[in-house]
């Protein structure tokens, strides 16, 4: 029996099972094969989902392009150097606008009383004032402040009220 254990192999071992047909070897295929299919799908994966980012890539690229006058000779360095620009171009204009407009902007806020609560002199009363607004100044001339623009950024939150769902209790 000892000289059985020197002598034998896996491989004498093996060939002697495979010839009984009650005992299956838990794996039909070498151990390398299996290793070589698994690299194989790993790499397959990776490769389409390099694909589909590239592609990806691809459509906005086409979308920036139209987006973008005169770019469709542009390579893709220089259509990303138009964009940026554009794209600062339009928050200049932005910013400008604003400094002509006092449009109130969604980082203002509004608080607002139901018209019938409050009276010319400040102090509450019924439904007297109903569909009025009231608005204290001061004496002090504030610089571009005009009855014009006060009157555009009231039409502004007036008409963002009016689009709200809840208006007895709206905070803008």
């Amino acid at each position: 029996m000892e000289n059985y254990y020197r002598s034998s192999s896996w491989t004498d071992f093996s060939d002697k099972v495979s010839n009984d047909s009650s005992f299956i070897v838990p794996w039909t295929m070498p151990v390398e094969e299996i290793a070589e299919d698994t690299a194989t799908t790993v790499y397959t994966s990776h490769s389409q989902a390099e694909k589909h980012r590239r592609d990806r890539i691809y459509a906005q690229l086409s979308a920036l392009r139209e987006l973008i006058p005169m770019s469709h000779k542009m390579d893709k360095a220089a259509l990303m150097t138009s964009a940026v620009e554009q794209v600062k171009d339009l928050k200049r204009k932005a910013a400008e606008i604003s400094k002509a407009f006092n449009i109130p902007t969604e980082m203002d806020e509004v608080d607002w009383d139901r018209p019938q609560d409050i009276n010319p002199n400040g102090s509450r009363q019924g439904n007297d004032s109903k569909d009025k607004i009231f608005i204290r100044a001061s004496k002090k001339k504030v610089e571009g402040v005009s009855p014009t623009t006060l009157k555009q950024s009231l039409d502004v939150v007036l008409s963002r009220i009016a689009s709200s769902s809840d208006v007895s209790d709206c905070r803008i």
